[in-house]
Order: structure tokens, then sequence, then C-alpha cells
């Protein structure tokens, strides 16, 4: 690393046994909000369109 990138360089504590990590636990819950939510009917629509596509069928 050169020292230019060495002044910008994110320093964090290693993690310690029995804490949890809070940048972990952040992505966890934004995955787990993510996962959650419905799919959108027109994705939904347009993933049947491309898989009739790619069956040589059309809709």
């Amino acid at each position: 690393m050169d020292a230019g990138m060495e002044h910008n360089a994110i320093r964090r504590e290693a993690p310690v046994a029995g804490k949890p990590d809070p940048v972990t636990t952040g992505l966890q819950r934004l995955f787990a909000a993510i996962a959650d939510e419905p799919i959108p009917d027109e994705f939904l629509k347009l993933l049947d369109e491309i898989d009739s596509r790619g069956k040589g069928t059309t809709q």
C-alpha cells in the first residue's frame, strides 16, 4: 500500500469473541429487510416473458 492510500485506510478494531461486530449485524439486518420484501408483479411478469422466450414460445 502506498503512503497516500494508507492515510485514507479505514481502521477497525479486531472482533472480540462473544461481542457482535456492528458492521456484520447491520449488514445482516439490511439483508433480512430486503429478503422479506415481496417481488414486484412487473418483475415476475418480466421473468415469465424471459422464460417463455427461452423455450421458443411467446405470450
